[in-house]
């Protein structure tokens, strides 16, 4: 997949996110909720970390077998919510540690309502939250490359470029990637088959893990 990337680093963009970390980089140490995921803004502090140190350098412990879109959201999520349980539900219910792309979306995240702004056919950014994934269905490909997603990082200040776009370019071992861009930069991308919005007719939406729903148990 090759859409316009930036080259900005971990260290450079960490400041725009507010978040403070070591010189080693470790994570800080998850609250204890007894049966719950730790709080949503925990999570989501997590999510940024983890997603974009996994982009200066794939973690050890990230299985290589692992490593495409769907495996880049898994492991990101996993360790930010510090769950040594299965997080993934598949269609029959079953929880377990793998979920492909399609059962990500379908059963796991849910999609956020009418996130377009229907004026400009662009994403609606107040709408966006850390955590969020874009989805993108490609029906002339083999299956298991179909689907595509893309994490989405929120900085909590406004400026003109305040929403990054974090994902793995799909391609297997030493080829695999992961890479960042602007939303407003992929907005505008010259590969229109990548662009969000209504017009493009593999964009499927915007997705919300349904585990940021207070009231979840694992």
């Amino acid at each position: 997949m090759e859409i316009m990337a930036t080259n900005l680093s971990w260290s450079f963009l960490i400041p725009l996110f507010c978040f403070s970390m070591s010189s080693s980089a470790r994570s800080l140490p998850a609250p204890q909720v007894a049966g719950r995921i730790p709080p949503i803004s925990f999570i989501r502090s997590e999510i940024v970390r983890i997603a974009l140190q996994q982009s200066e350098q794939a973690s050890a412990d990230w299985n290589v077998d692992n490593r495409d879109c769907a495996g880049f959201i898994r492991y990101v999520f996993s360790r930010a919510t510090h769950q040594h349980t299965p997080l993934w539900q598949d269609q029959s219910g079953h929880v377990g540690a793998f979920a492909d792309a399609e059962n990500l979306i379908g059963q796991n995240f849910e999609p956020v309502a009418d996130p377009l702004n229907k004026g400009q056919d662009k994403l609606e950014e107040e709408r966006i939250q850390t955590g969020d994934l874009l989805a993108f269905y490609f029906p002339q490909k083999a299956k298991n490359d179909r689907w595509h997603l893309m994490l989405l990082l929120k900085t909590p200040i406004r400026s003109n470029r305040d929403i990054l776009v974090v994902y793995h370019n799909g391609a297997k071992r030493d080829a695999g990637q992961i890479r960042k861009v602007w939303l407003q930069d992929l907005q505008s991308a010259p590969v229109a088959e990548w662009r969000p919005s209504s017009s493009n007719a593999n964009f499927k939406g915007l997705f919300r893990w349904k585990g940021f729903q207070p009231a979840t148990v694992f």
